[in-house]
């Protein structure tokens, strides 16, 4: 059986102690390899309750870049409600050209003079240093479900190890 993953679609993550996390497909981001962005509640769940469409009102924990269908394929997550309240798109991102590292560098997280920040599906911004208002934007990497389903699991963050430092 197909499932069909469609913005408001609200899926269910289970932890490994049988508690639960929530997360809702807000739309799309054609300017980030066309990946679906999340937006992950904080909340964590007995196994017996079932907040629903509910959930929106919850905390948000972080927003992220991923592919909700593969996650579902791959049985990381399942979906459980929907609502057509999205909250708003003014997400703002940022990434960095010199994530990683190069295997004649340290595997020291250095600091980038090369950033870039959006809105969903708008153009990007280039700035050599990030400014300040920018600081605490989220972090634009596209993520493979199994990592998303991890952080989620661990309420972990988002910066992966070899993410560059603004100053």
């Amino acid at each position: 059986m197909t499932v069909q993953c469609r913005k408001g679609d609200i899926f269910e993550v289970k932890l490994d102690d049988g508690r639960k996390r929530y997360f809702q497909f807000v739309c799309r981001d054609l300017e980030d390899l066309n990946s679906d962005v999340i937006r992950v509640f904080k909340k964590v769940f007995s196994p017996e309750e079932d907040p629903g469409a509910g959930i929106i009102n919850e905390e948000i924990d972080f927003y992220v870049h991923t592919s909700v269908y593969a996650g579902v394929r791959f049985c990381l997550w399942r979906k459980s409600a929907h609502s057509n309240e999205v909250g708003s798109l003014e997400i703002i991102f940022r990434d960095s050209l010199d994530y990683g590292f190069r295997h004649d560098e340290s595997k020291v997280q250095k600091v980038s003079k090369r950033w870039n920040v959006w809105k969903v599906n708008c153009e990007r911004v280039f700035y050599e240093i990030l400014p300040a208002e920018y600081h605490n934007a989220y972090i634009g990497l596209v993520c493979s479900p199994y990592t998303i389903a991890e952080i989620i699991k661990n309420q972990q963050t988002v910066i992966p190890k070899y993410y560059p430092r603004y100053q």
